[in-house]
Formats: structure tokens, sequence, C-alpha cells
């Protein structure tokens, strides 16, 4: 499990979805939003049988990781095709895609 103090954590990163959220990505992992406060986040990952999560502050800075630790190795084939659909979503815009379906 990844330590809970913030000087160690990788960095993060933001794709957003084909539903238009915000993902976290820290380590390979990708969490979506669960809650969040004026001050705090709190993210989930995305597999659902996972309980591992990471909170942040309101300027997207980490704080720590929460107890539960991912219960399954990242996947870096979902982290491309995230990145690949974002960069998509980018170069033609949403309007345009929109007009497809």
């Amino acid at each position: 499990m990844p330590s809970s103090d913030a000087d160690q954590t990788s960095t993060i990163s933001f794709l957003i979805s084909n539903k238009k959220t915000r993902l976290l990505v820290i380590d390979g992992y990708i969490y979506q939003q669960n809650k969040s406060t004026a001050k705090v986040s709190y993210w989930l990952c995305e597999i659902e049988l996972c309980n591992a999560g990471v909170y942040l502050n309101s300027d997207d800075q980490f704080l720590k990781y929460a107890e539960n630790p991912h219960t399954h190795i990242p996947v870096p084939e979902r982290l491309e095709i995230s990145q690949d659909v974002d960069k998509y979503l980018e170069g033609v815009g949403v309007g345009s895609l929109l007009l497809i379906y």
C-alpha cells in the first residue's frame, strides 16, 4: 500500500471521462470522485469491488490515502484508453461528437 505521506506521492493527473466527469490518476490507478466538501474531496478506485480511496484538498493536492488498499494491480491499458479518448475529445470537440449520435 502506498505511503500516506504527501511527500512520497506520485504525480497527480486528471482525465475527463466520456460522461464529462473528472477522473483522478495516481500511480496507474484511476479514481472517481465520490464526495466533496469545501475543503476536501474523496475519490474511490474506479473498480467497483476495490475500496481504495484518496483524499485531496480543495486545490487538488494530495492529502492522504484511505485505509483500504487496492485489491488489484494497475491496468495500464485502461489508462491508455482513457488518455486516447481524452485526446480525441479535445481534438474533435464535444459538439462534433454529439452530432454523430
